[in-house]
């Protein structure tokens, strides 16, 4: 009776494979008759790479690797950039990668003739997926627009485009109107003359002289006037910031490149208005590895200083297990935070929680979602969000704050993991945290009885000290008392009659 079933163990040992059969809606791992079998019904190119089954015994362990290459046309990567500014006499480089399978042929292309390596100025480096060319010393041939095309059996590339623009001093600007419209506290100039096919007399920025005062013809702009740089990317417009609102301001400009400026325009005037409320935050990060938090820069005030920040949490639906699906909410929870609109100047965080039981009578009483409302100060840019539930999607509603009023709003939309939530604030395993409670509890109770039993003489100490007093009052005590104990009793009847007997 003692000794094992082997068929038994080679049960389990089956069953135990079984378990480790691993099935998600792509890739399906399972063992099958005496083997181990990877399926991938669909194949995708997401599923290109290599795959290793490892095996272990007690004698030792060991691997093999397959590769999966799904054939398909070739599909650029990587590429270097479209616009590639140079002088004459400079270096340059171009690359573009591919991933083809087969290995796809490709090539680089000047206008319309194929480009050769000379094997001193111009070098061309072909590997199985990328193709670079690159020149020592560029010359006035060199500049233009560049293909980088790959083919193969199963198809070919939309080419790579890319444009070596030669730099030459920046052109002056041919007009310059600053007042189209006005802004509270900056400018934006429109610029004409700069055409899309002349990039290199492009200037890559200019350098803006103002002041707010009229300036006479004696006024000398280079070391009188307040001097900023502003970028100049799309070829239409500059932008001027830093300035004051409700203000009327005199500025010149003048063009800069990598191969020198220009010269400073004509007096340009224009004004700002009073102030706006602030523009929206455009850069806010949602990060949810565990707690989510929320992390943004602050935006332009547009001339009134940042009060506050308003983040509005509203849930718009939730990932459900089975359980859960088999249950309709009627009457769901509305948990809102709110804070007083008046931030603290001491950027703190003031934010309060309350339960709302009450209900309006209103058509909007279907439509109400659990929203979470949280105001911080100006210097506050992060916010911990430990209050929302776990494998939820949320909506977040962020405004920013200044006297005039909020800004206008913008949304993100993003999904809580399942270790969000209150649970996240105790991390440790589930045990842990039960083993936890049970101990608080304990202690609490030990506590409240103590307390029973000092006060009012109940409870489980008052019953031990009880019994406890009951053993230790029938102990032995004088025997004038009457209180003796039944050993003592004996001598005392024994004596007595002795003492009758000697009587007689």
């Amino acid at each position: 009776s003692g000794e094992e079933d082997p068929n038994n163990d080679e049960e389990e040992d089956v069953e135990s494979r079984k378990r480790r059969a691993i099935i998600d809606n792509t890739i399906t791992v399972e063992w099958r008759d005496e083997k181990l079998v990877l399926t991938i019904p669909n194949a995708q190119m997401s599923h290109m790479g290599r795959y290793s089954c490892h095996a272990e015994n007690m004698a030792g362990t060991t691997y093999d690797a397959a590769k999966i290459l799904i054939t398909h046309a070739p599909v650029f990567t990587n590429v270097s950039e479209k616009y590639i500014r140079r002088q004459e006499g400079e270096s340059a480089f171009l690359f573009c990668e591919v991933s083809a399978i087969p290995a796809a042929e490709m090539s680089f292309e000047h206008g319309s003739s194929p480009v050769y390596p000379d094997g001193v100025n111009v070098q061309l480096e072909n590997t199985n997926d990328k193709l670079a060319l690159s020149f020592n010393s560029l010359q006035d041939s060199d500049f233009g627009t560049y293909q980088c095309t790959a083919k193969n059996t199963q198809g070919s590339a939309e080419p790579a485009v890319f444009e070596i623009i030669k730099i030459v001093p920046p052109k002056d600007p041919e007009a310059i109107s600053c007042a189209d419209n006005v802004y509270p506290n900056f400018a934006v100039c429109r610029l004409d003359g700069y055409d899309d096919t002349k990039r290199g007399e492009w200037p890559t920025r200019f350098q803006v002289f103002y002041t707010n005062e009229e300036p006479t013809e004696e006024f000398d702009w280079e070391n009188s006037a307040t001097v900023a740089e502003a970028s100049f990317f799309d070829g239409q417009t500059v932008k001027l910031t830093g300035l004051n609102t409700e203000q009327k301001y005199f500025a010149r400009i003048r063009p800069v490149n990598e191969a020198g400026e220009g010269e400073l325009s004509a007096v340009i005037p224009f004004e700002t208005t009073a102030a706006w409320t602030p523009e929206p935050v455009i850069d806010a990060v949602i990060d949810c590895p565990d707690v989510c938090s929320v992390n943004w820069t602050t935006p332009n005030d547009r001339g009134a200083e940042i009060t506050g920040y308003k983040l509005v949490f509203r849930e718009t639906s939730a990932v459900k297990t089975e359980d859960e699906e088999s249950t309709t909410l009627t009457n769901p929870e509305i948990i809102e935070a709110t804070t007083d609109e008046n931030v603290d100047d001491n950027g703190e965080e003031n934010a309060t929680v309350e339960d709302s039981s009450e209900e309006e009578d209103n058509d909007a009483e279907d439509d109400v979602r659990e929203q979470i409302t949280i105001n911080v100060g100006a210097d506050d840019h992060h916010v911990d969000l430990p209050q929302l539930l776990p494998l939820r999607n949320y909506e977040l509603t962020i405004y920013a704050i200044n006297e005039v009023g909020l800004s206008d709003p913008k949304t993100y939309y993003f999904r809580t993991t399942e270790k969000s939530g209150l649970a996240t604030l105790f991390p440790l395993p589930n045990w842990a945290v039960i083993s936890l409670f049970v101990i608080v509890g304990l202690v609490l109770a030990i506590m409240l009885d103590a307390f029973c039993c000092k006060t009012r003489h109940c409870g489980v100490l008052a019953c031990l000290t009880s019994h406890c007093r009951n053993r230790r009052n029938r102990t032995p005590k004088d025997i004038e008392q009457g209180t003796a104990s039944g050993e003592h009793r004996v001598l005392i009847t024994t004596t007595e009659k002795q003492i009758i007997r000697n009587d007689h």
